[in-house]
């Protein structure tokens, strides 16, 4: 468990070390949280696509899925 604050550098570093370790086709869903959104983390996407690592964004207002 970690207690500190996120930001677009830590993800994308949590999600390079992830991706790193994935031996099958991968999909990662997440919310539309800035930092998931942001110009760094777009432009990682491709990277991580070409090693089966596909990021799948929930829809901006999903109440059903609460």
């Amino acid at each position: 468990m970690l207690e500190t604050t996120f930001n677009t550098d830590k993800i994308i570093r949590f999600m390079d070390s992830f991706v790193a370790q994935t031996i099958k086709k991968t999909v990662v869903i997440l919310d539309n949280s800035p930092i998931h959104k942001s110009k760094k983390f777009i432009a990682k996407m491709e990277e991580w696509k070409e090693k089966d690592v596909l990021i799948f964004f929930l829809p901006p207002y999903s109440p059903e899925l609460n």
